[in-house]
């Protein structure tokens, strides 16, 4: 185990929501409240070296809602954030090895997606990134969180909205879905909580779905572990 070192220290929280690596450099995202630009929460990024010390300074996203993501394509990164000033959406910026920040376009569109954990899964591979989030649901047959995904082109084209889970999991607003995404050169696996088990399914870089599948199932202790964080 190596010596631990700072990625962000300022006057302000924070927390990691997130970490890639472009071959020289890793780059973490990072969720910021009350960042040094003033403001409510911030989605912000900072790259370290291979060695543990800081590369430039703290790349400032913006935004007003701060838990983000980041994932790395082979030519840049896909920096996520939120915003909240007017009904919180889920932005996206491209981000180069070097630091330069692309323009933010729109992910989520405001008030489409739920609370998914402290950070934005997403991932990238066979082409496109995906991104996956849950959302409330609530009617006479289902009550709870579904999980949902998008693809994103390395261009920013955002795909439609792919549902990953078959049935509503998860908790109450207070502590609803946790969820998480990898790639295994193939396809993407998303995994979620479901409350009384953890639950898996496949995702191609197309879109297609396989069958959903449970991971493993909780005893029923009433001790819920509810982030898949790996």
């Amino acid at each position: 185990m190596g010596t631990k070192f700072a990625i962000a220290t300022t006057t302000a929280y924070e927390g990691a929501t997130g970490a890639s690596f472009d071959g020289t450099n890793y780059l973490v995202s990072i969720g910021t409240d009350q960042p040094p630009a003033g403001g409510g929460n911030s989605s912000d990024a900072q790259f370290i070296s291979q060695s543990g010390t800081t590369v430039g300074s703290l790349i400032q996203g913006g935004g007003n809602g701060g838990w983000g993501g980041v994932a790395y394509d082979g030519s840049n990164y896909l920096l996520l954030g939120e915003d909240c000033t007017s009904g919180c959406y889920k932005w996206g910026r491209f981000v180069s090895p070097s630091g330069n920040m692309g323009s933010n376009f729109t992910i989520l569109p405001a008030n489409t997606y739920g609370y998914g954990g402290y950070g934005t899964p997403i991932v990238y591979g066979g082409g496109s990134y995906l991104v996956v989030y849950s959302r409330g649901v609530s009617s006479s047959t289902s009550d709870g969180y579904m999980v949902y995904g998008r693809l994103i082109s390395t261009s920013g084209t955002v795909g439609s909205e792919i549902t990953i889970s078959s049935a509503a999991g998860g908790f109450n607003s207070d502590n609803p879905i946790s969820n998480n995404v990898f790639f295994d050169g193939n396809n993407f696996l998303v995994v979620w909580d479901a409350a009384t088990s953890i639950m898996g399914r496949f995702v191609s870089p197309s879109g297609t779905l396989g069958t959903e599948f449970t991971i493993r199932t909780r005893p029923s202790s009433g001790c819920n572990t509810r982030h898949n964080e790996v």
